[in-house]
């Protein structure tokens, strides 16, 4: 025991937490996508007990605070499924981070700006041939052209959180054949949440589909559907002990 002390800090952060992604079929082999969203690490309360580990240091115990880490994340993907079966998948992303929160002598400490880069190439390859040749040109089944959604995480003081997202999904064929009667999709979806916490109690509603959209996945020989649920209203309460 390096020492002890008292701990008695209130912190409030209030952050809105954007998010907007859309992809595009660029033809009926290529999608490209591209999204952007804010992201955080809540600040916080340290307790520093003073040991060097390494150094045989002994200091003085004691708090300290480090701020909340904000980071604008941005993606640029695309897709390519080639005539022999390959796929080739790339991304291409960049996060930029406003007080990165990084440990260094045993404190997590702050680093004003920050950001890091990279890319994610992939090829998959069939080891058997497709000899499904009467469906070259069709469209993929549940490959939409177009998927939208953007959302937000608002939180006010530190009890009570609000959300929402809105999703669109173009149309799409459900089969292979591309059958005219088995098209699904083209819908738009709107979910919302909260969560107000008491103490050690947490209370959670959401709706969704809030607007009561009727929602088909796929389609299936005509007879049977996968279809998404309608307007549905939660309400839960946790304690935690």
């Amino acid at each position: 025991n390096y020492g002890s002390v008292n701990i008695d800090k209130d912190i409030t952060d209030q952050f809105f937490l954007p998010k907007l992604g859309t992809t595009y079929a660029v033809s009926d082999k290529t999608t490209v996508g591209l999204s952007a969203r804010k992201g955080y690490n809540s600040g916080g309360i340290g307790y520093d007990d003073g040991y060097r580990r390494g150094q045989g240091q002994v200091q003085a115990a004691e708090t300290y605070d480090f701020d909340a880490e904000t980071v604008y994340a941005y993606e640029l993907s695309s897709k390519t499924s080639l005539d022999n079966g390959s796929t080739l998948n790339a991304a291409l992303f960049y996060n930029n981070y406003n007080d990165y929160q990084a440990v260094a002598d045993s404190r997590i400490s702050n680093v004003d700006k920050a950001h890091t880069v990279g890319i994610e190439l992939e090829a998959t390859q069939w080891l058997s041939e497709d000899e499904n040749a009467n469906y070259q040109g069709n469209d993929l089944p549940n490959a939409p052209e177009w998927n939208a959604s953007v959302g937000f995480t608002k939180y006010i003081g530190n009890s009570l959180t609000l959300g929402a997202d809105v999703t669109y999904v173009g149309g799409y064929y459900s089969d292979l054949d591309n059958t005219a009667d088995y098209k699904a999709g083209n819908h738009t979806l709107l979910d919302t949440n909260v969560d107000y916490e008491i103490g050690n109690l947490l209370i959670s509603g959401y709706i969704k589909n809030l607007t009561d959209e009727d929602i088909i996945y796929v389609i299936n020989g005509g007879s049977r559907a996968a279809v998404g649920q309608s307007r549905t209203v939660g309400l839960s309460a946790t304690y935690r002990m």
